[in-house]
């Protein structure tokens, strides 16, 4: 049986070449027998890190946190997994519509390195988001509702806030915005055409616009799952802890 080994200094410096400055990753990166090994300890980097940071916010922010309202944190990190597979999968399909040369498992490669370096970023801003809609969870108890939309909604347009509050929410609401747009838009439709190795240089940047327009309908197709199934289960396991 082997053993498993803790992310070394070694997998934190690869994570931050590979994931966090995805404009790095090359097409060897997706390739080769040890390359899904190299992109799991890359994202198992990112989730730590992204878990550590957000539970970080949600103290300084916040203040004092219950303890089943802090477990709704790791439980959120953890859906990630489920959420990038199928982000993944939905990806793999569509661009095999227009017969990019790639198997599922350098896009699965692909699409890890991406979330390894998104989620540090991403999750940490969405913490208050976060702790806001455990709040509404707690007066609602619905897990179909869409909480997390809500808490959003709620600390963007307040109906009594403190103005830096405020102005906290639209920098942090821009910033996410922001992040999804490097990574997913940009990085990771470059990194797929990159790897696929499909046109030359003067074709590539309309490959990587084709590609971008098949993330584009991915993230929709993942919001819709997050909204009415992922989101659903977490809503679910949260509500029987706080």
């Amino acid at each position: 049986m082997a053993d498993v080994k803790l992310p070394s200094l070694e997998d934190l410096a690869h994570w931050f070449n590979k994931g966090l400055c995805f404009w790095h990753l090359s097409s060897d990166d997706a390739y080769g027998a040890m390359a899904g090994q190299a992109a799991a300890r890359a994202l198992l980097v990112g989730l730590s890190l992204a878990l550590i940071a957000q539970t970080v916010v949600v103290f300084l922010v916040v203040g004092k946190v219950d303890m089943p309202q802090a477990i709704g944190l790791p439980i959120f990190a953890l859906l990630q997994l489920v959420n990038i597979l199928f982000f993944a999968v939905v990806l793999f399909l569509l661009v095999r519509l227009v017969r990019i040369p790639l198997a599922l498992r350098e896009v699965a490669i692909i699409v890890a390195y991406t979330f390894a370096g998104l989620l540090p970023l991403l999750l940490p801003l969405m913490a208050e988001q976060l702790f806001v809609a455990v709040q509404l969870l707690q007066r609602y108890r619905d897990p179909s509702l869409p909480y997390l939309t809500s808490a959003g909604w709620q600390m963007l347009f307040p109906s009594d806030a403190q103005p830096m509050a405020i102005v906290r929410a639209w920098v942090s609401f821009a910033a996410q915005i922001t992040i999804v747009i490097a990574f997913l838009l940009v990085g990771l439709p470059s990194n797929i055409a990159k790897a696929a190795n499909i046109g030359n240089q003067q074709k590539r940047p309309i490959w990587t616009l084709i590609v971008s327009a098949f993330v584009l309908v991915t993230i929709t197709l993942d919001t819709l799952m997050v909204r009415f199934v992922l989101g659903r289960v977490y809503w679910m396991l949260v509500g029987k802890l706080v």
